[in-house]
């Protein structure tokens, strides 16, 4: 495998997602990404299917690569709709911040939990 960060290092376990309605945790989970972005200077919102398995895949599949230092699940819903309007609302909300200016959720929907995330550098 290429250079960079390992998932096992890079992946922030110790923060709790968030889970309900997506508008519901709307307001926490935009604090949570705040906390853990500010100081950084690149990040990345995205969307994976399988929970931490995707979450793996993802970030051996592009983040590493690209010199990310860590990841966060920052939301987990049974719910593919909750999940990409979660998504876009985070991709609008910090879109002068971000890395990816458009989501992505343009791949196969794939086996639930899904999870909302952040990677930052």
């Amino acid at each position: 495998m290429a250079g960079g960060v390992p998932f096992d290092e890079a992946f922030r376990s110790d923060i709790a997602a968030e889970h309900g309605g997506w508008r519901d945790v709307l307001s926490s989970v935009r604090r949570k990404v705040s906390a853990l972005t500010t100081g950084h200077d690149r990040m990345w919102i995205g969307i994976a299917s399988n929970e931490v398995d995707g979450l793996r895949a993802r970030w051996n599949a592009k983040y590493r690569d690209l010199g990310m230092r860590s990841i966060a699940a920052v939301y987990i819903t049974g719910s593919d709709a909750f999940r990409k309007n979660l998504e876009a609302d985070l991709v609008d909300f910090y879109e002068a911040e971000l890395d990816n200016e458009v989501g992505g959720g343009g791949g196969p929907v794939g086996a639930p939990p899904y999870t909302v995330y952040v990677a930052w550098k």
